[in-house]
């Protein structure tokens, strides 16, 4: 027997160990190592005789889907939803509000914030794109002559273009009013001329006989002074 030992047993396997007297009085088990601690633990400690059983679990009721679920007596207050699908649809729900397309008239759900801040909702964007026709965006302007830009749109649009190709053509790429012709060795800046001024005829910006070629020079000479050189451009038009 050894010295100031006590003789006692394992709790689990019932080996013979020997403690000090302090041990036993410190630790009411006794285990010869870890595993069987473990064991004894696993076997002895569960649900209502573990040291931290406060009550076990709580049935409690989804909020969005209604079933019952099980959740410790610590998060029963807390838990409203059974799964975080369920939380996140609850939240969408209360953050969204049921209405229709404006294009389709198919029901669908728009976040709270939007709502204040459109008038018009759609599906998708092809129902978007369906709706917002010419004659329903609330700035369209049916006159397209009034325009701020609508000169240099009209300009760089394709049928002008063809238009300018042809009145150069026409005219054999010469100014009609100094004879300056545009060659391989001169390279010469030739504009298109309208006899009739845009703003005031929009209807006859593509007709050929109110175009002719000038050159830079001459073309700038007829800024501000449109009608004074209306007849004169037109004979040499119609001369052609």
């Amino acid at each position: 027997m050894r010295k100031n030992r006590i003789k006692t047993q394992c709790d689990e396997c019932s080996k013979v160990l020997y403690r000090i007297p302090s041990r036993l009085k410190n630790f009411k088990y006794q285990f010869c190592n870890r595993e069987c601690q473990g064991k004894w633990q696993s076997r002895t400690r569960n649900g209502e005789n573990s040291s931290r059983f406060n009550g076990g679990l709580v049935t409690k009721h989804c909020l969005h889907c209604g079933e019952s679920h099980n959740v410790t007596r610590s998060l029963g207050q807390r838990s409203k939803y059974c799964s975080y699908r369920c939380y996140w649809d609850a939240m969408h729900l209360k953050n969204t509000t049921t209405t229709q397309c404006h294009n389709c008239k198919k029901e669908i759900r728009i976040v709270n914030s939007k709502l204040k801040k459109h008038n018009h909702y759609f599906c998708g964007v092809a129902c978007q794109r369906r709706f917002m026709r010419k004659d329903r965006i609330y700035n369209w302007i049916s006159d397209r002559s009034k325009l701020k830009d609508f000169n240099s749109s009209l300009r760089e649009c394709a049928d002008s273009k063809k238009w300018r190709k042809k009145i150069f053509k026409r005219d054999n790429y010469t100014c009609k009013a100094c004879g300056l012709k545009q060659s391989r060795r001169e390279n010469i800046n030739l504009n298109v001329h309208h006899i009739k001024k845009i703003s005031d005829y929009p209807g006859l910006i593509l007709k050929l006989w109110n175009g002719i070629t000038l050159c830079e020079k001459c073309h700038r000479k007829t800024l501000g002074k449109e009608e004074k050189y209306e007849i004169k451009y037109l004979k040499l038009v119609y001369n052609f």
